[in-house]
């Protein structure tokens, strides 16, 4: 009897550790590099001394916390001809129902390291990110799940770049993406990007 509870004892004990190990792996999944949230707004609060300053969108207000790691850019004016075919760019406009093409009121050339995103479902989204693969008036990118898209675009189509920035650029009232692991109402940035007000074109609201 002695020699079976030993046993059964054994077998909770592993069980437990396995668990314990499982649940540290889910959470240290999400501090992955680009594999944390993306939180987007207007900042304010911004602290000089901690390095910190805060974030609200549609998700509410969200406190960054920012270090010596974290990757600053904001994005200036940009043209047509900045757009290079293996860059990776944000297009932002009008998705098509069958989601195999978009018309572009804005490209956004993405800084070196981004990824492309994955492509939207069928009739839905206003913007998606992919690498250039042909450039000219109807050009085409390719998204993470390896779908051409074709991106339309007209002498209105704004174009800008993301370039280096730092904490001192951000000023309140700016609007700012942040990439990084989240708990609660605390993100940790990894990247940070002051954005443009590009407009909302036609896209889809």
């Amino acid at each position: 009897m002695h020699k079976l509870m030993g046993t059964v004892a054994g077998l909770l004990a592993v069980m437990v550790l396995a668990l314990n190990v499982g649940a540290q792996g889910a959470v240290q999944g999400k501090g992955k590099a680009g594999g944390g949230p993306i939180v987007q707004g207007k900042v304010s609060m911004i602290d000089a001394e901690k390095k910190s300053f805060a974030v609200e969108g549609k998700a509410g207000k969200k406190n960054v916390i920012t270090n010596d790691k974290t990757e600053f850019y904001r994005e200036t004016e940009g043209k047509m001809a900045d757009v290079k075919e293996g860059t990776v760019v944000r297009v932002l406009g009008r998705v098509a129902d069958d989601a195999a093409s978009i018309e572009a009121y804005a490209l956004v050339i993405q800084a070196a390291g981004a990824q492309p995103g994955k492509a939207p479902g069928k009739g839905g989204g206003n913007n998606m990110t992919g690498t250039v693969a042909t450039i000219g008036e109807n050009m085409t990118i390719k998204t993470r799940d390896d779908k051409s898209i074709s991106v339309k675009t007209t002498p209105q189509t704004r174009v800008a770049m993301a370039v280096k920035a730092a904490f001192t650029d951000l000023k309140d009232g700016v609007t700012a993406a942040v990439v990084g692991p989240a708990e609660g109402d605390n993100v940790t940035a990894t990247r940070v990007t002051i954005q443009l007000n590009l407009g909302k074109g036609k896209g889809k609201a």
